[in-house]
């Protein structure tokens, strides 16, 4: 009996380190996590809040301990929403945002809302549960997708703005951009020259001219094809066969 309590103690003893051990580990790699970790209880109140969360929402983690989510990261227009969800998800264990990458707005410590690609995940624990948050700051992201939108409306005003026909196409010959004066040439409408085949608009005459094309196009030498100027002869959505 002696020995048998023994080992019962040993095994105790083992199990308690081992979680210790466990726990010790899970804390290292949150806390220097480079993206920010937010653990939250079923109430939605903040248990853990690493340093990445810090540097990048400008609370300390002493400052949310023990604070809703709701009274710190999300703007007052999606409190309501959000307190309602953290309610369903703890009656029920599940909803429709867990397990999905979701693309919202957050709240600075300086009331400065920024978007974020937000992943949350839920585990039951000694029948609470408990939701791990995982958020990225995509500032620069979006910035630069505003940039690159931003260019392509510049780059299309200038094609609208020269009166020749411009037709843009990709390497494997499909139409990806056209200007209005290139779809009245045409006598059609930019959305069903977009898309199209290289092939399409050149009339049967000029299709031995296809392949040459094609290979000035695809091999770095576009540029001495384009200052030839060959003259090719096309087909507009009439049938009818022009000279270019």
């Amino acid at each position: 009996l002696g020995m048998l309590v023994i080992f019962m103690l040993r095994t105790r003893e083992n199990t308690r380190l081992e979680r210790e051990r466990t726990i010790a580990l899970r804390d290292a790699v949150v806390v220097s996590a480079q993206q920010p970790f937010i653990h939250l209880d079923q109430d939605g109140r903040v248990l853990e809040w690493n340093k990445a969360a810090e540097k990048t929402f400008g609370w300390s983690q002493k400052e949310v301990l023990g604070q809703k989510l709701s009274e710190t990261l999300i703007p007052e227009r999606y409190r309501d929403a959000h307190e309602k969800g953290m309610a369903r998800y703890s009656r029920l264990g599940t909803g429709p945002v867990l397990g999905k990458p979701l693309e919202i707005e957050a709240v600075r410590s300086d009331n400065i809302e920024i978007p974020v690609s937000l992943l949350i995940n839920s585990v039951k624990y000694e029948n609470h549960w408990h939701y791990f948050a995982f958020v990225s700051d995509i500032s620069e992201q979006k910035d630069n997708q505003l940039a690159l939108s931003q260019a392509h409306d510049n780059l299309r005003r200038l094609y609208e703005a020269i009166p020749d026909a411009i037709v843009v196409y990709d390497t494997v010959g499909k139409l990806i951009e056209c200007n209005t004066a290139a779809a009245q040439l045409f006598k059609t409408s930019r959305n069903q020259l977009l898309g199209s085949s290289f092939i399409n608009i050149i009339a049967e005459r000029s299709q031995e001219s296809l392949p040459r094309i094609s290979a000035a196009l695809t091999d770095g030498a576009g540029n001495r094809w384009i200052s030839e100027r060959d003259e090719l002869y096309c087909i507009d959505g009439d049938g009818s066969e022009f000279p270019v």
